[in-house]
């Protein structure tokens, strides 16, 4: 699947194949000769694309490749695949490769390995936050980082703001995933934001509605 303008894989997405390859490099650079002739990948190393590449459905591949500027993977547990999952991003304009995860940190994900350094690196992973005992839970480990799994809606509860008073700021990352914190109100703390205090902290791709 090649669409230089960006590709989704949706939450009721389900892709079942023997091997997945994904990119948002222009489709000229495409060498679908060499992936029919001998089984390999038909995506270019060097060229990862200007747009995104998100997956939020079920994947279950041998081996599943993806190029974008940036990748997110929602939940590394519906990703099932016999080889490693290859991502390779536009790190040299900011890209990234986040991966959403439930329990024990997966390892299975490389980012950009090359011939000489076939392993790759490791991707950013991030832990899941899905309702709001787990969005105040984030104050447990200001350190991690955190992605959203869906939208929070908190139906005109309260949030007590994440690191919102004391000396220990949020220092971790939490990417919103393009989902919203809707309907809430801030109590407590000295600093009245969903995150009180940050320092080199990153936060990104989230809303706010109704706050």
């Amino acid at each position: 699947i090649v669409n230089p303008n960006g590709v989704i894989f949706g939450k009721t997405a389900s892709v079942n194949v023997g091997n997945l390859y994904v990119s948002t490099q222009d489709t000229s650079t495409v060498n679908t000769d060499a992936d029919m002739a001998n089984n390999v990948s038909p995506l270019s190393a060097s060229a990862a694309g200007l747009s995104d590449v998100v997956n939020m459905g079920k994947i279950t591949a041998n081996t599943v490749e993806v190029h974008g500027k940036n990748i997110r993977f929602l939940n590394a547990a519906n990703v099932h695949t016999t080889n490693p999952v290859v991502l390779h991003t536009d790190t040299a304009n900011g890209g990234y490769a986040h991966i959403g995860y439930r329990g024990t940190v997966p390892t299975n994900y490389k980012v950009n390995p090359t011939t000489g350094n076939p392993a790759g690196v490791s991707p950013e992973y991030y832990q899941l936050v899905a309702n709001k005992t787990e969005f105040q839970n984030i104050k447990n480990g200001l350190t991690k980082n955190y992605m959203l799994e869906n939208d929070i809606d908190f139906l005109g509860g309260s949030i007590t703001p994440i690191a919102g008073s004391g000396t220990t700021p949020f220092t971790g990352k939490f990417d919103g995933n393009f989902f919203k914190l809707q309907n809430f109100t801030i109590t407590g703390g000295t600093y009245t934001a969903p995150f009180g205090q940050v320092s080199g902290s990153r936060i990104e791709n989230v809303g706010v509605t109704g706050a």
